[in-house]
């Protein structure tokens, strides 16, 4: 029985032996967070290379840089002290991160076509009077 466990313990059977939280912070999340910078200072030009020299691994990454571009800080915290999951909140602001990136990337020309577009009383109904309270 080299290397069996005896059916009488106490660790569940899928529980990692490696800590998950180190200063209050969920490991993974902190790794995921770093290989992110990394990629976007130019320090790692690939998302694998970030990743492997950080020690994560490149679907949490992405979903780190998906969590860093919906620019909701609020969110951030959460999830590096693992109150959320990195891939679900990854998946809730992932819509976000989008228009966030879109609007941030085009001058005021293309915004004015898109509120009018989209409707002003649209967008004010549905973007900024949430947003206020």
């Amino acid at each position: 029985m080299h290397g069996m466990r005896p059916l009488n313990t106490t660790r569940r059977a899928r529980q990692s032996r490696h800590r998950q939280f180190d200063g209050g912070e969920r490991r993974a999340c902190r790794r995921a967070a770093g290989a992110a910078k990394l990629y976007l200072n130019g320090l790692e030009p690939s998302l694998q290379g970030a990743a492997k020299s950080s020690g994560s691994n490149v679907p949490y990454v992405r979903a780190m840089l998906t969590v860093i571009a919906a620019e909701q800080p609020q969110l951030l915290d959460p999830v590096l002290v693992g109150k959320v999951p990195l891939l679900a909140a990854a998946r809730q602001v992932e819509a976000a991160a989008v228009l966030v990136a879109a609007y941030n990337s085009c001058g005021p020309g293309a915004r004015e076509t898109f509120a009018r577009a989209v409707g002003v009383e649209s967008l004010f109904d549905g973007a900024i009077v949430p947003a206020l309270g």
